[in-house]
């Protein structure tokens, strides 16, 4: 039990941190897919999901980069 409230605190820190990532994290994984099928409209909607999620973590890297780097 102690381990989850161990991780749940990190987790916690880790996003009070570094909200503005994470913000930009949280809006590129919900619009990704939505891009990735407007750029690649042949694209299956899981490969688009996942493509909308990889460009959401390149996205939240380069919004705050000295806070990742």
């Amino acid at each position: 039990m102690a381990d989850w409230r161990k991780l749940k605190t990190s987790v916690v820190k880790e996003v009070r941190t570094r909200p503005f990532a994470y913000t930009v994290l949280a809006a590129f994984i919900v619009g990704g897919p939505f891009i990735a099928i407007l750029i690649f409209p042949e694209a299956p909607p899981a490969v688009a999901a996942v493509g909308g999620l990889a460009f959401g973590v390149y996205a939240a890297l380069c919004a705050v980069p000295q806070k990742f780097m």
